[in-house]
């Protein structure tokens, strides 16, 4: 019986656990969009309006590769040994960037500017806090067979870069008049729009980092030395 669990299977029973808590919440908040009334919230829309959000974005697409990831927790379970190929790792590392920039953009600037009232109400608790953690204690504390080159951590600029470049169209260029969206983030009118254009990229980079090295020293940690980079 100890032989069965080893490190191996451990960890990614951890992992496991964490990914199905975060789908399932996840899934909980955005089906409320379309059930219940989300007014008292900082996101008081109703159906497929949600999805303009980068909170939800993030979170829909963490959930989705902590499922992928899940599969792969799963065979390692069965067959003692890690499972999970390079692509996997590298889309969790992006989608959990994704959600960091959400926990600490609330907890920095939405936060102390909207309210931590709004930004914490009934289900936003999970997509702006509770899911986000979930995600980076998965990421950086479980999930480390694949090492990440320090260059891959541009990959997650990729979510916040795609997201900025949607958000500026629909409310710089487009614009409520136009059939686009009100400055609901408030990165065109609590600060100047060209600055949040320099300032997210930039943050959402040292996020990355963070993350790259956070799971480093969790992988030097557990594993008890360093393990060489995949070329």
């Amino acid at each position: 019986m100890k032989a069965f669990f080893n490190k191996v299977r451990v960890l990614n029973l951890v992992s496991l656990a964490l990914n199905i808590v975060n789908v399932i919440l996840v899934t909980y908040a955005i089906v409320g969009f379309f059930v219940y009334d989300f007014s008292g919230t900082n996101m008081p829309v109703a159906g497929v309006t949600c999805f303009r959000y980068f909170t939800n974005l993030s979170n829909i697409l963490c959930a989705v590769m902590s499922a992928i990831v899940c599969v792969f927790n799963v065979k390692a379970l069965v067959s003692g040994k890690n499972e999970e190929p390079k692509w996997a790792s590298i889309c969790k590392f992006l989608s959990t960037v994704g959600v960091s920039v959400t926990f600490l953009v609330v907890v920095f600037f939405l936060g102390p500017t909207q309210g931590y009232d709004l930004m914490f109400a009934g289900p936003c608790i999970y997509l702006h806090c509770i899911c986000p953690l979930l995600a980076i204690i998965s990421y950086a504390v479980c999930e480390f067979n694949n090492k990440l080159k320090f260059v891959e951590t541009l990959y997650g600029i990729i979510p916040t870069v795609l997201y900025g470049i949607v958000y500026f169209i629909m409310v710089m260029i487009l614009g409520q008049e136009k059939g686009g969206w009100e400055d609901f983030y408030g990165f065109a009118t609590v600060i100047p729009w060209y600055a949040s254009i320099f300032i997210m990229p930039i943050a959402t980079y040292v996020i990355a980092i963070g993350l790259h090295f956070l799971q480093a020293g969790f992988r030097k940690l557990i594993s008890g030395k360093e393990k060489p980079a995949e070329e």
